[in-house]
């Protein structure tokens, strides 16, 4: 797990319900923000700032997908 500081990122908070298959909708402003759309795939990564877990989300390119995606 990759630890950051707080000071390192920017912090943009918003309550989002986790539904019964796991799945948080990320807000159109986020996805604007990392530069994604629809159908377009993301990196996720869990970390850890000041000692709470987090997720990070990254916009990446459909040539960067993972082998486990098809």
């Amino acid at each position: 797990m990759v630890s950051y500081n707080l000071s390192d990122i920017k912090v943009v908070g918003i309550k989002r319900r986790i539904d019964s298959l796991g799945r948080i909708i990320l807000p159109k402003e986020f996805r604007n923000a990392i530069g994604v759309k629809n159908n377009d795939y993301c990196r996720i990564y869990l970390g850890e700032v000041d000692g709470k877990k987090v997720i990070f989300v990254e916009g990446i390119e459909k040539t960067e997908k993972g082998e486990d995606e098809n």
